[in-house]
C-alpha cells in the first residue's frame, strides 16, 4: 500500500500544489469574480443550492469553512444573512486570494492558513456550522479523523452542511467515457497527479503531486455516527459540481450520481 496511506506527508506536496494552482485560478478566474461580487446582490452558489442553504436557516449563523479556497462560498453566505464567517485554508496563496477579495467586497471573512486536521484550539466550540463544500473531502485519508476535527468547531447544538462530489465519480476518468468504470468504488489506494489543478480552464502544467484520496458515502456517515451527529437529511443529485468530469453534462447520458448533500446535527 502507498505510504501516503501511513503518514502526513502528503500534506505538504499538496499545500505546494495548491500554491500554485492559486496562480493559475487568479489568472483564470479573478476579473471575472471581482466583477461578479462587484454587485450587491450576487451570490457563488447555484440556484439550487442556495435553496438548499437558506431553507437550513442561515440568518445569523456563526459559519466555519475548511478547505475554503479563495473565500468566495463564505462570501456568499455573509450575503446570504451568516453573522460571522471563518475560513480555513492549507494555501497560503488562497488564503493570499481570500483577503484581497473580502477587501474587494468591504466584507469581512476571517481567514486561517492551518491544516484542517490541525485548527488552532482557539476556534473551537465557536461555530453554528461547519460548512463543507465541493472538492474538500478528497484530501483526508481518514474521515473519522476530519470530522473528529471539524467537530471540534461547533458549539454544542452546532451541525455540519456538506455539498460535494459523490464518491462513484471516482470510478471514471476524469473527461473520458461515461459508461466506462477504470476503478473500484472500494479503491483504497491514493490517486497521485502532476499535471495541475487547473480545473477552470482544463489546463495542464508540471505540479507538484497532489494526492487526493477515494472514499466511500458509509465513510462520511460513520464518521458523522462516531462524532454523535444525527442525520437529519440526505440527497444524491445528477449536477456534475467537480467540473472535472464533463462527460456527465450531456443531457442524453444516463448518470450516476454527481453529487450529494447531507445535513448531520447533534
Amino acid at each position: 500500500m502507498n505510504n501516503y496511506n501511513k503518514s502526513g506527508e502528503f500534506v505538504e506536496s499538496n499545500r505546494k500544489a495548491w500554491n500554485q494552482a492559486a496562480l493559475h485560478h487568479h489568472d483564470a478566474t479573478w476579473e471575472k469574480l471581482v466583477s461578479n461580487f462587484s454587485n450587491p446582490n450576487y451570490t457563488y452558489f447555484p440556484d439550487w443550492e442556495k435553496e438548499i442553504l437558506i431553507s437550513l436557516g442561515i440568518n445569523g449563523k456563526r459559519i466555519a469553512q475548511p478547505c475554503c479556497n479563495n473565500g468566495r462560498e463564505l462570501l456568499s453566505l455573509l450575503r446570504l444573512g451568516a453573522k460571522q464567517c471563518v475560513g480555513f485554508e492549507l494555501s497560503d496563496e488562497f488564503v493570499k486570494m481570500g483577503n484581497a477579495l473580502s477587501n474587494h467586497c468591504k466584507t469581512p471573512v476571517e481567514f486561517v492558513q492551518c491544516n484542517a486536521l490541525d485548527i488552532p484550539t482557539q476556534y473551537h466550540s465557536q461555530f453554528d456550522v461547519v460548512f463543507i463544500s465541493v472538492g474538500t473531502l478528497c484530501w483526508f485519508n481518514n474521515m473519522d479523523f476530519f470530522f473528529n476535527s471539524c467537530n471540534k468547531l461547533l458549539s454544542p447544538k452546532g451541525e455540519f452542511w456538506i455539498i460535494d462530489t459523490h464518491p462513484i465519480l471516482d470510478m471514471f476518468v476524469p473527461g473520458g467515457s461515461a459508461t466506462q468504470i477504470a476503478t473500484s468504488y472500494f479503491r483504497t489506494e491514493p490517486f497521485v497527479d502532476t499535471e495541475g489543478l487547473d480545473y477552470f480552464t482544463g489546463k495542464k502544467y508540471e505540479s507538484a503531486p497532489t494526492i487526493s484520496f477515494p472514499y466511500r458515502l458509509s465513510d462520511i456517515f460513520q464518521a458523522l455516527i462516531k462524532a454523535d451527529l444525527a442525520i437529519k437529511d440526505f440527497r444524491e443529485f445528477d449536477r456534475e459540481i467537480s467540473l472535472g468530469f464533463p462527460q456527465f453534462n450531456n443531457p442524453d447520458c444516463p448518470k450516476p450520481p454527481l453529487s450529494f448533500f447531507i445535513h448531520a446535527k447533534h
